[in-house]
């Protein structure tokens, strides 16, 4: 009996030693297999080549030419302006033509080069302003400006050189602000008489080429739009917020003085205000 038992016993133990065994076996191979997986993946770090970096994608779209305008009649495009083009005006003798622009600049161009690659122009800095409106003098030797910012008008005048090209640009005649409210027209007679002026409100001034107010009226608009000097150098055309055209004779003496400014006619027939005249008159 007692040696049954102690048979019992000794097969147990072998059996628990067994399976301990077993136990610390397979956690002995789990460890080599999780060692030799890091070790195969640093080795595959180390054997695969550097990533190329990646090509950026060109848009072509971006790359395509922006269109350039075309037009049967088109004869150039004149680039010099860094910002807006607010007016511009051709010489009496079909010279040269001047834009002003909110790059503080007038732009004397000449015109004979408008038909070549390469077109050359003098440029007239405005000091510390830019010009809303720009327009020629009679004798295309100067050229009036009125400037936003001070919202008065300036004369400049062009000197020549010897070879009889254009030189530089110098201030004549600077007009004392007269106007309150913001400036919308400018024009000068083609006889060099008188230079006009309208502002937004209902002010209409009527200068000499020195600077000095001959007449100061009330067109009776409520608003003006615009004011337009007649090509022959004799009438002053306003429009605004009324719905006609006034028209005004600006006299002078057949010795050439200043006697005043008179409504000549109303043009009627507009229901509407008018907001541009033009045309001859």
């Amino acid at each position: 009996m007692e040696i049954i038992f102690l048979t019992i016993i000794l097969g147990a133990t072998i059996l628990l030693a067994v399976y301990i065994g077993k136990i610390f076996k397979h956690k002995q191979e789990e460890a080599v297999a999780g060692e030799d997986e890091e070790e195969e993946q640093i080795q595959e770090e180390k054997e695969a080549p550097a990533s190329k970096p990646k090509k950026k994608v060109v848009d072509r779209k971006s790359k395509e030419k922006v269109p350039t305008f075309q037009h049967p009649w088109l004869l150039t495009s004149l680039k010099g302006h860094s910002g807006r083009v607010l007016d511009m005006d051709i010489s009496p003798n079909g010279k040269h033509l001047a834009s002003c622009g909110e790059d503080r600049t007038v732009l004397v161009w000449s015109i004979k080069d408008f038909t070549g690659k390469e077109h050359k122009c003098l440029r007239c800095n405005v000091e510390f302003d830019h010009g809303l409106f720009v327009k020629w003098s009679p004798d295309s030797k100067a050229f009036v400006v009125q400037k936003a910012v001070q919202n008065c008008t300036e004369v400049y005048k062009m000197s020549k050189k010897v070879d009889g090209s254009l030189g530089d640009f110098s201030v004549a005649v600077t007009f004392p602000a007269k106007h309150q409210t913001d400036i919308i027209g400018m024009g000068i007679s083609a006889t060099g008489k008188f230079i006009a002026t309208c502002s937004d409100a209902t002010d209409l001034i009527v200068w000499s080429l020195k600077g000095e107010v001959l007449a100061r009226l009330d067109t009776v608009h409520n608003l003006t739009y615009c004011c337009l000097v007649s090509p022959c150098g004799r009438f002053v055309a306003t429009s605004g917020f009324t719905p006609d055209v006034k028209v005004w004779e600006v006299k002078f003496s057949r010795a050439g003085e200043f006697e005043k400014v008179s409504r000549a006619f109303d043009l009627t027939g507009s229901v509407f205000s008018v907001q541009q005249t033009g045309g001859k008159t």
